[in-house]
Order: structure tokens, then C-alpha cells, then sequence
């Protein structure tokens, strides 16, 4: 990404506090710029103005109190 492109990205974020996706928004609408919300993100991160989240882990149900269980190990038994 160009210096024209990276100052108001940064330069909105400072002045108005706007999420990613809604400068992505502005920048389209105002500048003319196309920048998805994603190269956004990248530009605030090299800049340290927000922080990559982490993804959430997904955690695997249990069964063992469950009434499908209890009906399926009734069933096996007959």
C-alpha cells in the first residue's frame, strides 16, 4: 500500500476511533479508495494502533450426561 493510502487510514482512526470495517466503509465512500477491512487491520497493526486477536479454540462437547447417550447405551442393552 501507498503513504497516500496508509496517513488517512491511520489519520481516521486517530480523529474518529471507527472499527475496521467502518473505515474500509469511508474510505470508499469519502476518498475513493478501495480498501477491504482486512488491509485495514494490517495497516492499524503495523502502525500499533490495535492488537491481532486471537481465535477462539473450539472445545469439544460432552456427552456423558446427555439424554442422547442415555438413550442410545438403553437401546444397546435390549
Amino acid at each position: 500500500m501507498s503513504d497516500e493510502t496508509i496517513s488517512p487510514i491511520i489519520q481516521l482512526r486517530l480523529d474518529l476511533v471507527y472499527g475496521e470495517g467502518r473505515l474500509s466503509f469511508v474510505m470508499a465512500l469519502d476518498y475513493g479508495l478501495t480498501v477491504s477491512p482486512y488491509g485495514v487491520v494490517s495497516v492499524l497493526y503495523r502502525a500499533k494502533l490495535t492488537i491481532l486477536r486471537n481465535c477462539k479454540r473450539r472445545i469439544q462437547r460432552r456427552l456423558d450426561g446427555c439424554l442422547f447417550v442415555f438413550i442410545l447405551e438403553l437401546v444397546q442393552s435390549i
